[in-house]
C-alpha cells in the first residue's frame, strides 16, 4: 500500500499534471492582463427636463472625480442624454445642459477641464418617462 501512494510513475504524472494545470492558469492570466479593462462607467441621473445635480448626483460625480485622480485618467467621455419627451432639439439641449452641468461639478471637483470630452446623444430611447434616459455617463478612459 505505502509503495502504491509513492509510485514514481504515478507522482511523476502527477506532477506532469500540475505542472500543466498551472501553465494554463499561467497562459491565462496573461491573456486577460494582456485584455484592456472596461472604462469606468458613472451614471448620473436627472429628474424630467431638468439638468440641475440632485445632491446622490454630486456625490456620484465626486466618486468618478476621486476614481480619475486615483486611476491617473487621461480623458473622460461625458455623454449627456434625455428621453423621447419634447422635441428633438430641445432634447439635444437638454443633454448638452445635463453634460455642461456634469462637467462643471467635475472641474470643482479638480479635475482638469482638458481631459474632457462632451459627446452630446440627446434623445434615446422612447417616450417612456421612466429615468434610464434621462442620465450623463461618466467615463473614464486611461
Amino acid at each position: 500500500m505505502f509503495y502504491y501512494c509513492w509510485d514514481s510513475r504515478r507522482m511523476s504524472r502527477i506532477l506532469k499534471s500540475w505542472i500543466a494545470a498551472l501553465l494554463l492558469m499561467l497562459l491565462a492570466g496573461c491573456a486577460l492582463r494582456a485584455v484592456a479593462p472596461p472604462p469606468d462607467r458613472f451614471l448620473v441621473y436627472f429628474t424630467e427636463m431638468s439638468a440641475t445635480l440632485s445632491s446622490a448626483a454630486r456625490q456620484i460625480v465626486a466618486d468618478a472625480a476621486g476614481r480619475a485622480r486615483a486611476t491617473n485618467t487621461r480623458s473622460i467621455r461625458i455623454e449627456g442624454r434625455s428621453n423621447a419627451i419634447g422635441s428633438p432639439a430641445a432634447n439635444q439641449r437638454l443633454a448638452e445642459h445635463r453634460a455642461e452641468a456634469v462637467a462643471a461639478e467635475l472641474a470643482k471637483d479638480r479635475l482638469d477641464p482638458a481631459t474632457f470630452r462632451q459627446v452630446w446623444i440627446g434623445e434615446t430611447g422612447s417616450a417612456d418617462t421612466g429615468v434610464a434616459d434621462r442620465r450623463v455617463d461618466i467615463v473614464l478612459e486611461r
